[in-house]
């Protein structure tokens, strides 16, 4: 990742977290499209925090960002998206560090092997 990516990444996220950007709020989502994109985001750093202990890298992360956003048929806008995302951490970080990986977090470990799993194979 470029020194200036890294640089300008955490200032999006921070930026859309904060509500500079017009529109992005940390409001739950509200539409099946969001809701879906939620789950999804929920799934991946379900696998991250109980499967892997460290995130996903770029290439597997565009791998599975093309089949989320398939599956909401683009229709969310990137600054939302990172809102999206990162409620989607929080949540999953809360659930996680209060009841570990056992069966709460199940759910979302059985989609990944179903769907997101399939697609980082070589």
């Amino acid at each position: 990742m470029s020194a200036m990516r890294r640089w300008l990444v955490p200032m999006v996220i921070a930026a859309v977290a904060g509500g500079a950007i017009a529109g992005a709020t940390a409001v739950p989502a509200a539409d099946p499209a969001e809701a879906t994109y939620v789950h999804y985001r929920k799934v991946i750093h379900a696998a991250e925090r109980c499967r892997l202990d460290f995130p996903f890298g770029t290439s597997e992360q565009t791998r599975m960002a093309v089949y989320i956003d398939a599956k909401v048929d683009n229709a969310i806008s990137a600054g939302r998206r990172l809102s999206l995302i990162e409620q989607a951490k929080r949540d999953v970080d809360k659930l996680v560090d209060a009841k570990g990986c056992g069966s709460d977090v199940a759910d979302l470990l059985a989609v990944y092997d179903a769907e997101l799993a399939p697609l980082l194979k070589p």
